[in-house]
């Protein structure tokens, strides 16, 4: 009843239907379910972390091509996964032009690199931002939706692993519904919040796997190894660089997908990255890494057993999502 009250106070719709949801979806668990509904009435920013949850659902949701559509062209899947052929993407909707972009589909980086500009052309209060250039000299792009000059950001940023392209579908789709959607959800967004957005995270390591390897996951850069290429950014940040690692001996070969780079922040992008979120650290009010590894929900801490400060907003957000 509290919970409820809560989300009535905000107008929220469908209250009743969304705690029927984490009941049931959480019903082995009662201790977090306690903690989730007391825990939202103490977030001073809880209505908006349940309007940037919403948001975000709808957007996984509609995403790309679903698995429905993958189906119905009889898309192989496990051909479409464990392949390292580009041919058997062919069949799932590609665009390599670079004066058209595809909301329907995947794009490579050059079309997404030239509608993150004709977005910026298109709405004055659009700005693209470079923070970075790659291993081959491709360009590290935010764009800024900031339409209100909150000072309050929402940092989003995918692909940081090459072969996940489902994720650059999702922050794209989620820049198309702010600038072309409406709804008061959506304007209250965007009245409150400074976006930043960077779809692209890996360019040189996307590029090649939308060309070359499918399954390619590091960036592109030279390891010293005559036969092996590429950083996983992932493991690359200054954190625990040293103290942890999952697998130190994996992290550590050169050939591995998971080598982390000969010192913390030694690629363009881990370190473009570690420059552009410093530059902005006192506004960030929520940041989210997308991956497709799995149907997952993660908060800090990866590396220990600590909990941040605002466990409890985490923990009330994972139960809605």
């Amino acid at each position: 009843n509290e919970y409820k009250s809560y989300l009535s106070k905000y107008n929220i719709k469908h209250a009743d239907q969304l705690i029927t949801h984490v009941t049931e979806s959480s019903s082995r668990d009662w201790k977090k379910i306690y903690g989730a509904l007391s825990m939202v009435t103490s977030c001073s920013v809880g209505w908006l972390a349940l309007w940037i949850s919403f948001l975000v659902l709808h957007l996984l949701g509609d995403a790309a091509l679903s698995t429905r559509q993958l189906k119905r062209r009889n898309v192989d899947f496990a051909k479409l996964f464990a392949s390292e052929s580009y041919r058997w993407i062919e069949d799932i909707t590609t665009n390599s032009n670079t004066n058209y972009y595809n909301y329907t589909g995947y794009n490579s980086y050059d079309s997404i690199r030239s509608e993150l500009y004709r977005l910026e052309k298109k709405y004055n209060f659009v700005k693209v931002e470079k923070f970075g250039s790659t291993y081959e000299r491709r360009d590290l792009i935010a764009l800024h939706i900031n339409k209100n000059k909150s000072n309050q950001i929402v940092f989003l940023n995918s692909l940081i692993h090459a072969r996940e392209w489902i994720t650059g579908c999702v922050t794209m789709s989620i820049i198309e519904r702010l600038l072309s959607f409406k709804s008061d959800v959506i304007t209250d967004l965007l009245n409150y919040y400074h976006f930043i957005i960077v779809p692209v995270l890996n360019p040189d390591g996307y590029h090649y796997s939308f060309t070359k390897n499918r399954m390619w996951r590091k960036n592109r850069e030279k390891t010293g190894h005559p036969n092996c290429v590429g950083v996983d950014i992932n493991r690359n940040f200054a954190y625990g660089f040293d103290s942890y690692q999952v697998d130190k001996k994996e992290a550590d070969d050169k050939c591995s997908g998971a080598y982390r780079g000969t010192h913390a922040l030694c690629t363009a992008e881990s370190s473009g990255l570690h420059k552009i979120l410093t530059k902005y650290k006192h506004n960030i009010k929520y940041y989210i890494d997308y991956h497709s590894y799995g149907n997952m929900w993660t908060n800090a801490y990866g590396a220990h057993n600590w909990l941040p400060k605002n466990e409890v907003q985490l923990v009330c957000l994972q139960h809605i999502c």
